[in-house]
């Protein structure tokens, strides 16, 4: 396939690469769910960054969910199901999934293409998504069981009906956005952080990317290990030498891992490495569960070369 090496020089063309990849949406899926629904948002609501939305939209007589970033770009739409309340008392990733992906089950049409989306999907669902949808919230609940790094079970419960939904902690399903997307979001998160910034010690981050493609732009090191950090609750760093040492970043609610491969002045980042389908024993190898007084300089250098061929060979088996 064919390979890109881009090195981001001035302001003028980081501005042209950070523009959202599909116009005002995150993803390419959220423009189609807008352009279904029918959802424009007005130049004033735009102005306003992040925005969430509450039902002042509807579809199909029932009140939807939209949400935009930082950027101004819409990274949400859903049916409105769950509210402010029950997001704050137990924070998930699921809320804005199972919104989105009632949305997209209720517009999949008959019942044998609900069930071919749920099989593509790997999703195990029992109950009717679309009484879920009409039905009164009174009485409600929500049980989500997190199998850490690997599956979610929901259990939930509206009135009369009752729904379970259960799929793999992956990254892309849970998103709605594709590798491609996925890595399009973290790098121009990349770029919007190194513009106008000037480190002494700064590197050439090359970002791998599916397809074989790359992304190079200058970075300082701690602003890497920062915003990995920061879309992520765990990391750890293992050093092989004076000369080069890996960070390993995980998000465990969606499942993957960001590696980045430091070297004097370069270092190599490979994002969403999906890990939902390791074992523990593969994962905590990876970023081990800390230990008191643990700094993990005993895992020694054949743990890190043994972790890098492994991710080597699993992206080697995708693309």
């Amino acid at each position: 396939m064919k390979c890109k090496n881009i090195l981001f020089i001035g302001l003028v063309g980081c501005f042209v690469s950070i523009q959202p990849i599909h116009g005002q949406f995150v993803t390419k899926r959220l423009a189609s769910l807008a352009k279904t629904t029918g959802v424009v948002l007005s130049d004033s609501l735009k102005a306003i960054k992040p925005l969430d939305i509450d039902s002042a939209y509807h579809f199909r007589n029932h009140p939807l969910h939209i949400k935009t970033d930082n950027e101004g770009a819409i990274c949400h739409i859903g049916y409105s199901l769950f509210g402010s309340r029950i997001r704050q008392a137990n924070p998930s990733v699921v809320y804005d999934f199972i919104e989105r992906y009632m949305l997209e089950l209720d517009l999949a049409g008959s019942k044998q293409q609900i069930e071919s989306r749920l099989k593509l999907d790997n999703v195990i669902c029992k109950g009717n998504p679309k009484m879920m949808i009409v039905s009164d919230n009174k009485d409600e609940v929500l049980m989500i069981d997190n199998r850490t790094c690997h599956k979610y079970l929901v259990q939930w419960q509206r009135g009369d009906n009752y729904l379970t939904l259960e799929f793999n902690a992956d990254c892309q399903l849970i998103t709605g956005a594709n590798d491609k997307e996925l890595e399009d979001i973290l790098t121009n998160k990349i770029k919007r952080i190194s513009q106008g910034r000037y480190c002494e010690n700064d590197y050439l981050l090359i970002v791998d990317r599916y397809g074989y493609a790359k992304d190079s732009v200058r970075f300082c090191r701690q602003d890497i290990v920062s915003l990995l950090e920061e879309e992520c609750d765990g990391s750890f760093l293992h050093y092989k030498n004076n000369h080069e040492d890996v960070f390993f970043s995980i998000n465990r609610d969606l499942g993957y891992v960001h590696l980045v491969n430091f070297k004097l002045t370069e270092a190599r980042l490979v994002p969403y490495i999906p890990i939902y389908d390791a074992p523990d024993s593969f994962i905590h190898q990876i970023v081990p569960p800390m230990k008191e007084n643990d700094d993990g300089a005993d895992n020694g250098n054949k743990l890190v070369q043994f972790v890098l061929e492994k991710i080597i060979q699993n992206i080697q088996k995708t693309n």
